[in-house]
């Protein structure tokens, strides 16, 4: 449960923030399946298999869009996995060093399918650096629902060509980008 100094609700709070990340990324595969199934075989008629498959088919025309505003809705997730950053360099210098042309490739760990360290990294950076791509696999950037959910804090494709782009081509923190080891 929550810890000292954390109020029950604010744990909870941060419990159901989280939990929309893991529910989203075990339920997706099914529910595509299922509405394809449903909207090719007009189950249990066609009005009702297209309202089905509407979220589907909303996702699959709309891009992956960060929504870096989100973040500051969700500190409550740095509460309930009692979030805690150790830096070799501090958000400001990075920042300066940014600005002033130097290009960097910021490291993370741990690594994971739903890296929640990767969310609470986002949630917690300052408001310029949220704008930092995380380079992730190129099939994340395309499967319906997941790009949508999973893209609010900014994602990229991890590909050395793509990479190289953003390092060359963007400016300040824009010429960065965040990979998890």
């Amino acid at each position: 449960m929550a810890r000292e100094g954390i109020s029950t609700l604010r744990w909870i709070q941060g419990l159901i923030i989280s939990s929309i990340f893991s529910v989203v990324y075990l339920f997706t595969p099914a529910y595509c399946t299922s509405a394809i199934v449903i909207l090719v075989l007009q189950f249990p008629c066609r009005h009702a298999a297209f309202l089905y498959a509407a979220p589907l088919m909303i996702s699959i025309l709309t891009p992956c869009r960060p929504m870096l505003f989100l973040a500051d809705y969700m500190t409550a997730m740095l509460d309930y996995f009692d979030y805690e950053e150790v830096l070799e360099i501090s958000n400001d210098d990075c920042i300066k060093l940014a600005d002033s042309g130097r290009k960097f490739i910021l490291a993370f760990q741990p690594h994971g399918v739903i890296s929640y360290c990767s969310l609470c990294s986002w949630i917690n950076a300052p408001p310029q650096l949220r704008c930092v791509q995380t380079a992730v696999a190129s099939v994340l950037l395309k499967t319906p629902i997941l790009k949508n959910v999973m893209g609010i804090y900014g994602l990229t494709a991890a590909s050395a060509g793509n990479v190289r782009k953003i390092l060359q081509n963007g400016k300040g923190v824009s010429g960065c980008v965040v990979i998890y080891i």
